[in-house]
């Protein structure tokens, strides 16, 4: 995987850590929400229907994965 050579790389860190703050108030807000009731359609596939607590189990493993892919860049040899 390659990055986006558009990319504004000053801008990644901050777009990442404004989205990890939308996702925290969207888990706020669903406080007291049935997680396993609550359903929604994949935005990807509209057929395919998921809880809310699988979507948010989904959002934060592919999270985690953007991490480790980072930390992974930041160790190739010549990365500033």
């Amino acid at each position: 995987m390659v990055p986006d050579p558009d990319l504004d790389g000053s801008e990644v860190g901050p777009k990442f850590a404004r989205i990890q703050d939308d996702l925290s108030q969207l888990m706020d807000d669903a406080w007291g929400v049935d997680l396993g009731k609550a359903r929604f359609s994949s935005p990807f596939l509209r057929v395919v229907r998921l809880s809310l607590g699988t979507g948010l189990s989904l959002l934060l493993a592919h999270n985690r994965r953007h991490v480790w892919l980072a930390r992974e860049v930041m160790d190739w040899d010549g990365f500033p």
